[in-house]
């Protein structure tokens, strides 16, 4: 029983050690690729709304908004990370910053 017990708990434990060496070579994670993926897509939406701003600012109050950005398909979790100070409306510096 106790053989039989260690036998599956070495097994066990190599299973796991290898799967953990997978992410340990480089590899990234699936939480690491998907923040990477979101780092990336807030970068280039950035630099569209920047070039754009004038345009997709519609209320011409120098701030853009949820509404104003889903105009140009800028993705809810995009505004999310550009907007660093989490007051709901992207400014021209926000955008500057992470383009």
């Amino acid at each position: 029983m106790k053989t039989k017990f260690l036998s599956t708990a070495i097994v066990l434990l190599s299973v796991l050690a290898s799967v953990g060496g997978v992410y340990a070579k480089g590899q990234p994670n699936p939480h690491q690729r998907e923040v990477s993926r979101c780092n990336h897509d807030a970068h280039v939406a950035a630099e569209k709304l920047t070039a754009q701003f004038g345009s997709v600012d519609s209320n011409q109050d120098g701030l853009l908004d949820k509404n104003e950005t889903s105009a140009v398909q800028i993705a809810a979790r995009c505004f999310r990370h550009l907007d660093s100070n989490n007051d709901g409306v992207l400014s021209a510096a926000e955008l500057q910053r992470m383009s």
